[in-house]
């Protein structure tokens, strides 16, 4: 697989400029389309949806996760059950879902995702399993039994939902992540990561011409190992079963970084703004946290 020779031949046709993210034309028509969010599992998207879900009255919300018995939560046979002129009325679709899922909406789209270092990323969801899956939580195995599994959660299942491919483990391929690049640039108003939350979220504001969101963390994992504690036959477990979200995180870290470069002053004080507002805004929600904290089941919520 040779990246950089993809990302050169794309960009010589046009593709995959530095400004396509979040385009003045694309900001233009943010109030016109719905927003799709594509949840991946433990990249901080339970905070994303909630900031969201701020931003609109809540029959505007549709959110679906296959499973949950969640009040407000629905399954796709849901959604494809739904009238067309319901449909219409909703203005933020957001799940565990994958990329593909505007053929089932009439109106126009735009796709956002928020990703993960991918080491990072697979740490935490074997931790959290080995938490809170009534199967391990009194029998935890090593991570290296945790691959053995076959999960399709541990192979490059953030190219996956970004490309709307889904592969067995073992059977991914280079096209996947060509697709998922293609797909961001042609269908994401813009593309976060976690590691930089905080600029992720004000450039989805502009994208989407939102007011400044206030948020506090939620659904964050305690406890969870740092990548030291892991072995390094375990990490490269992890690095070689997940090499397309490898390369799929860096491009988007790349044009994320070029984005901000490209707003560095402006962006600057309102980054500080944002933050000093965002301290403000945990001080008075810490009361009702504590409270959250208490009445949860840690067995019950596998929402990541």
């Amino acid at each position: 697989m040779d990246f950089t020779r993809y990302l050169k031949q794309r960009l010589s046709k046009g593709y995959l400029s530095a400004s396509s993210q979040a385009s003045p034309e694309r900001d233009k028509d943010a109030d016109k389309a719905s927003l799709i969010f594509l949840h991946v599992p433990k990249t901080a998207g339970t905070t994303v949806r909630a900031i969201i879900e701020r931003q609109y009255p809540p029959s505007e919300v549709y959110a679906i996760y296959e499973g949950s018995r969640a009040v407000g939560h629905h399954s796709m046979a849901d959604l494809k059950a739904l009238p067309e002129a319901e449909k219409k009325k909703i203005k933020v679709y957001a799940g565990h879902v994958s990329y593909g899922l505007h053929e089932l909406i009439p109106q126009p789209v735009h796709y956002y995702a928020m990703l993960r270092d991918p080491v990072d990323r697979i740490i935490s969801y074997y931790h959290h399993t080995m938490h809170h899956n009534p199967k391990f939580s009194a029998n935890k195995i090593s991570l290296m039994k945790f691959f053995a599994r076959k999960d399709p959660m541990l192979h490059n299942q953030q190219t996956q939902i970004i490309s709307g491919i889904k592969a067995p483990p073992g059977a991914c391929s280079d096209e996947m992540l060509w697709t998922a690049i293609d797909n961001i640039n042609d269908q994401f108003c813009a593309v976060g990561i976690t590691e930089m939350f905080d600029e992720s979220i004000l450039l989805l504001r502009k994208a989407m011409a939102w007011d400044l969101p206030e948020y506090v963390h939620e659904n964050v994992s305690v406890d969870r190992p740092a990548r030291d504690f892991f072995s390094e036959a375990e990490i490269n477990l992890i690095k070689k079963n997940n090499q397309l979200d490898i390369m799929l995180y860096s491009y988007v870290r790349r044009q994320l970084q070029k984005q901000l470069d490209d707003n560095s002053a402006e962006f600057q004080e309102e980054l500080v703004q944002f933050r000093r507002a965002n301290a403000e805004c945990v001080g008075r929600m810490k009361p009702r946290m504590v409270w959250r904290t208490l009445k949860a089941d840690d067995g019950a919520n596998m929402e990541k």
